[in-house]
């Protein structure tokens, strides 16, 4: 009995110390050559982690370029002020989601960068359409708002 109880332990450790060689990957599946993404992709990589999109931009250019885009709107009347009220508000809740995913450890992950991404592109889109809607100020069609 003494003796098939030592067996089975030994069989069960010498188990588990083998176990974590074969979570090692296959060729051709993350070490090896075939299927690698390109420099830049591992988050050690250079330009990760970088607030790059899938423009070449970076998230903080395009919350300045939509902030300017709200600002230029109303100064030419096209954006009225409870619509710039209303953009500046979405603008400032992405920009606070932003500093919590990266007060987590320093990075976005890629499920991150595409949430905010998606954010910034409907937030754009609603600029978009505040600027051609049709509401003017002062006197114009639509008076002011």
């Amino acid at each position: 009995m003494k003796r098939i109880l030592i067996t089975a332990l030994a069989a069960a450790s010498l188990t588990a110390l083998a176990a974590p060689a074969f979570a090692q990957p296959a060729p051709g599946y993350g070490g090896g050559p075939g299927y690698e993404r390109g420099p830049g992709y591992d988050r050690s990589g250079p330009g990760f982690d970088r607030g790059r999109d899938y423009y070449g931009g970076n998230i903080n250019q395009r919350e300045a370029q939509i902030e300017a885009r709200i600002d230029r709107g109303v100064q030419r009347g096209d954006i009225t002020r409870r619509e710039a009220w209303r953009l500046r508000s979405e603008l400032n809740d992405i920009r606070r989601l932003e500093r919590r995913y990266r007060f987590t450890d320093g990075h976005m992950s890629g499920w991150e960068r595409q949430d905010l991404e998606s954010r910034l592109d409907r937030l754009s889109r609603q600029v978009f359409r505040a600027r051609r809607d049709e509401d003017r100020r002062y006197g114009r069609p639509g008076g002011y708002r």
